[in-house]
């Protein structure tokens, strides 16, 4: 049966379920038009059997349209244009400026007849950066100069900022009237927060606030800028929100690229939305709960504060060649529904989610206690611009449980990793990274860490490369974070991965390992990396924050890590860790690396280790690819039993590639007469990395 979506998704929802109940499959095709909506529609196991089919033009939202004569041109801020709160649907829909549930600002610009993606403004902020048209905003930020209570650690709650302005001395009054923020990365270069400063001190440069300003503490040297200021409304691509009276005030882009501006003859002529601020229950546009065989194909999805579709405990649902922008997450897979199972065989494909505030993407399923996997694909998809509200571990796929494959993807554009994962089994293939990691440090565009029970994954035929800021200078680092980045990061004794057969291009490191085991790293190529396999260890069992020693242990004992089934799958974890029954006693020899394989990996110009890998003492010269800190560890004297480096593993100066600018054309390619071929390099197949089909990224252009 096919239902028009003439009227709303809920009147077409109850007569698609005349059919559905009767055993019947229904298409509900949407028109081209917008669809707006104040609640999630949720499909129950009533709706299975249900295709909703969108065409060019038909999009679901939460957003509030503005026409262009709503705007008027501001009484106090030259250059912006004010719209007042009779556009909100709810007037006090403000949120809190530290939550992703404050209002959003979106504009789009139409030439001949055809929009361009709608774009999020961002919160009036200091320094300034750019509005950029398809990419993530350059870094700019200022820096701590140090913190007045040296003693306190992670209950600061002022810090000092640089002597090289006096900027801050203008937000005085905006302290005391509760509209400063800031947002920074206050200690680690890998966790960023945002807090309420509601005290500037112009004698002593202080900027302090009543409660903790990160949970993590702060350290000089620390970045941040502030925000949500009327006083630094100046810059295209910024509004703030006058949280008594309801106002918004934005400087309008004058210009988004091909596509023009937003002001012409001193009008607003593009279009504007409104996403206000709702909660997150109530703030999904699809929920998907205990429903079988539901498909959403070509269904753009935007603003929205909550999850585009979130799938709870339902079976056969595919998300297909959809479009999801600015919303808080792409798509969510977790248990729930009626019974609290575990959702199986859901499909993500040839769709493109960006410029979330937070995950592209999540998938949980599976059962660990017996290895099942739920049967998730993530395939032919592109994530761009992921984590644009919090910057830090807001992925574009994120995925725990058992056994998802993520598939010939494209990831760009982002602050932090791509793909973050823990469990069991998982297949991460063929998929290309570029320009992400971009602002932050020790870190890697796929990360695990602190789970030694995670084991399993597979990483294979993938290219990584341009793993770098946009910005003009790269973001500072300080003495409290490792200042590296990194392709693929196992952090945290976390252990027993597959890396084979990747492509690592134009970037510091290629893979780091902080006191694993159990890897096999094989058939690699490392063109213009610096150093391209690193691995660290420590003397004594001692995981890092926010877990401890308490935190994997209890992960451990929460899995039959000795049974039959984990013991053949993962041995080593069950003769290594078998005897651990008191957290505070690990075993003998668990903190240093054991069974690591290195094979035929090849290396091509490389770049060496940055100033700070050599200031902090790695050494390169082991069998040319794998490099040890040397506190740890002597070279001269490896362990093959700890490290299995044999002498396949070369580095080559011409491989013979079938380019003759490889790195220009991100081809990699070898002749049939490269000697890597005589010593039994298996041929990585370059040609199908990354979407093949339903998603057209943009080329790059390096």
């Amino acid at each position: 049966a096919v239902v028009d979506a003439t009227s709303t998704l809920a009147v077409a929802q109850a007569i698609a379920r005349g059919y559905s109940t009767k055993g019947r499959c229904v298409e509900v095709h949407l028109e081209p038009r917008v669809y707006y909506v104040q609640s999630p529609l949720t499909l129950t196991a009533a709706d299975s059997n249900t295709m909703w089919v969108g065409v060019d033009g038909s999009e679901v939202t939460t957003g509030v349209a503005v026409p262009p004569s709503a705007w008027t041109p501001s009484p106090t801020v030259p250059g912006a244009f004010d719209l007042d709160s009779t556009h909100f649907v709810n007037s006090t829909a403000y949120g809190d400026p530290t939550a992703v549930s404050q209002l959003t600002v979106l504009v789009q610009v139409g030439v001949d007849g055809t929009d361009a993606p709608w774009r999020p403004l961002h919160l009036a902020r200091w320094p300034n950066v750019p509005f950029v048209e398809g990419a993530a905003p350059p870094f700019n930020w200022s820096t701590i100069a140090s913190v007045p209570n040296k003693t306190c650690t992670d209950d600061c709650t002022s810090f000092t900022w640089a002597a090289d302005t006096d900027r801050p001395s203008q937000w005085v009054d905006a302290a005391t009237q509760g509209r400063l923020f800031v947002h920074g990365f206050l200690k680690y270069m890998w966790r960023d927060t945002r807090s309420p400063i509601d005290r500037v001190d112009t004698a002593t440069r202080v900027l302090a606030s009543s409660a903790s300003l990160s949970a993590s503490g702060v350290v000089g040297g620390g970045v941040w800028y502030a925000y949500n200021l009327i006083e630094e409304l100046d810059t295209e691509g910024e509004f703030v929100l006058n949280r008594t009276d309801g106002v918004v005030s934005a400087m309008l882009p004058l210009s988004l690229g091909e596509w023009g501006g937003c002001v012409q003859n001193g009008a607003v002529v593009c279009k504007t939305r409104l996403v206000p601020a709702t909660p997150a229950a109530s703030s999904d546009l699809f929920q998907v709960i205990g429903a079988q065989n539901v498909t959403f194909r070509g269904v753009a999805m935007s603003g929205c504060k909550g999850i585009a579709v979130n799938i709870q405990g339902s079976a056969n649902v595919t998300v297909d060649q959809c479009t999801i922008t600015n919303v808080g997450t792409g798509v969510s897979v977790n248990a729930g529904g009626p019974s609290g199972a575990g959702s199986t065989g859901v499909m993500l494909q040839r769709s493109t989610i960006g410029y979330t505030a937070l995950m592209a993407s999540t998938f949980s399923g599976g059962n660990r206690t017996t290895l099942t996997a739920p049967n998730f694909t993530v395939e032919n998809c592109h994530f761009h611009n992921f984590g644009a509200w919090v910057y830090t571990y807001q992925a574009g796929v994120h995925l725990s449980g058992v056994g998802t494959t993520v598939r010939k993807n494209l990831f760009r554009s982002s602050y932090h990793v791509a793909i973050l994962y823990g469990g069991n089994d998982h297949v991460i293939e063929l998929n290309e990274f570029h320009h992400v990691v971009t602002i932050t440090y020790d870190s890697g565009a796929i990360y695990a860490g602190r789970d030694l029970t995670s084991r399993g994954t597979v990483i294979r035929h993938n290219l990584f490369h341009h793993l770098e800021t946009d910005a003009p200078a790269p973001s500072p680092c300080n003495a409290a974070t490792s200042c590296i980045r990194q392709a693929i990061y196992i952090d945290d004794y976390e252990s027993d991965v597959n890396i084979t057969g990747n492509i690592f291009f134009a970037m510091e490191n290629g893979f780091f390992s902080n006191k694993g085991s159990a890897f096999n790293f094989a058939n690699n190529l490392f063109y213009e990396v610096g150093l391209p396999i690193r691995q660290s260890g420590a003397a004594t069992f001692r995981p890092g924050p926010p877990d401890g020693v308490d935190g994997i242990f209890q992960a451990l004992h929460a899995v039959p890590f000795t049974g039959p089934l984990w013991s053949a799958r993962y041995p080593m974890l069950a003769s290594r860790y078998g005897k651990w029954t008191v957290a505070s006693q690990p075993p003998p020899d668990s903190a240093t690396p054991l069974g690591n394989t290195m094979h035929l990996n090849a290396v091509v110009n490389s770049t060496g280790p940055t100033p700070w890998e050599t200031q902090h003492g790695w050494t390169v010269n082991v069998r040319h690819v794998f490099s040890l800190e040397s506190k740890y560890y002597d070279p001269s004297g490896i362990n093959r039993a700890r490290f299995d480096v044999d002498s396949t593993n070369v580095m080559i100066a011409d491989p013979h590639f079938a380019s003759s600018d490889p790195g220009g054309l991100l081809n990699f390619t070898l002749r049939l007469d490269s000697p890597l071929y005589k010593l039994g390099w298996q041929t990585i197949p370059a040609d199908d990395i990354g979407p093949t089909s339903g998603s057209s990224p943009p080329a790059f252009n390096p």
